[in-house]
């Protein structure tokens, strides 16, 4: 049963904290596999091409879909399994790809923290923001805010159901601009918004978006 964002939050105010998103020359794709095949392939080939132009300021990119398609020619892959693929790469192109079973995250509790410096624009390997507000908080999950805005969590982007429009609204500047978001925002599922902390009350429920979880209410 969905819970409401007040059951949720720890505290109705973002707690600061002062630390900045890393860069790194590594990146990775999280990527849903069912019943053997990759899930929307072509919105994480579409963030790894950005990269590459933007990041990178590279004309070249990487096939994702030969390159997972000659690797799970080598695997022994159970059709019923639902699996969490990561494709890690650089400039230079692929550096691993691994697949496990994937298991969700339980959430029951939410943080806002504040984050005045926070970047996190690509898909970097380098997590040290999202590892510190785990070690330093105790909270199942992190909503992070800049300058008062939501953002996202550590693990995915976020939409909110605003009362009076019957609507789900996802920030419109997050962290991260997550494949799974682009997707519902194409469709009309869901409108970016800005939305301030102290608007809360004009929402009764949250969602987590990203490649493995889809769209999941709390």
């Amino acid at each position: 049963m969905a819970q409401t964002i007040e059951k949720l939050l720890l505290k109705r105010t973002p707690t600061l904290f002062e630390m900045s998103g890393a860069k790194s020359e590594t990146l990775f794709e999280t990527i849903a596999l069912f019943q053997k095949r990759p899930q929307h392939l072509a919105y994480h080939q579409k963030r790894v091409n950005r990269t590459f132009k933007e990041y990178f300021k590279s004309s070249r990119s990487i096939d994702l879909q030969s390159l997972i398609n000659n690797y799970l020619q080598q695997q022994n892959l159970e059709s019923t399994q639902y699996y969490r693929l990561k494709v890690i790469y650089n400039r230079e192109g692929v550096i691993e790809i691994t697949h496990y079973p994937y298991q969700s995250k339980k959430v029951e509790t939410l943080l806002l923290v504040e984050v005045p410096n926070a970047s996190y624009s690509y898909k970097f390997t380098q997590r040290k923001l999202f590892d510190a507000l785990h070690k330093n908080f105790d909270s199942d999950e992190f909503i992070i805010t800049k300058d008062g805005y939501l953002t996202d969590t550590t693990i995915a982007n976020i939409a909110l159901y605003h009362k009076k429009e019957k609507q789900w609204h996802t920030p419109k500047k997050p962290l991260l601009k997550g494949t799974t978001r682009e997707r519902l925002l194409e469709t009309q599922k869901i409108v970016a918004k800005d939305i301030d902390f102290r608007s809360l009350d004009n929402y009764s429920n949250i969602a987590l978006l990203n490649a493995m979880i889809e769209f999941k209410i709390l």
